[in-house]
């Protein structure tokens, strides 16, 4: 994978890559032009830490109700952060892993329903969750 890869919608949109690989991607990420966001992984270590996060991290709208259906109809809407296309990125995502499996799990369950409303679109979006290792 490459950074070019990301501005494609696809529903293969999480992705979890090592330091080199990361790295790689990185380099060319801010050329693609995609609305990129990068959240560490201790920051998201319990439901309620990563609804407030991701709140805060995509500057949801005052009438964010800090609940799953909440994150994914601000997700799926994004209209105050116009861009061709969205990355999450999360460092040191093992520790999310390995603390709080199910919050990684309830990350990813969202972000797939919301990237294949992205890509559903008349002209899909790109919407990808990268995890760095």
């Amino acid at each position: 994978m490459i950074a070019d890869d990301l501005k494609e919608p696809s529903y293969q949109c999480v992705t979890f890559l090592h330091a080199k690989q990361a790295a790689l991607i990185d380099e060319g990420l801010e050329q693609t032009g995609l609305h990129v966001v990068t959240v560490e992984a201790s920051s998201m270590l319990s439901h309620d830490e990563l609804l407030a996060t991701l709140g805060r991290a995509f500057a949801f709208p005052d009438y964010y109700g800090h609940n799953y259906n909440a994150l994914d109809e601000c997700l799926r809407d994004l209209s105050w952060l116009p861009a061709p296309g969205y990355v999450l990125r999360v460092p040191d995502a093992e520790r999310l892993w390995h603390e709080a499996p199910q919050v990684g799990g309830a990350l990813v369950n969202s972000w797939l329903f919301c990237a294949m409303e992205w890509a559903a679109q008349d002209t899909p979006v790109p919407f990808h969750l990268l995890f760095l290792w």
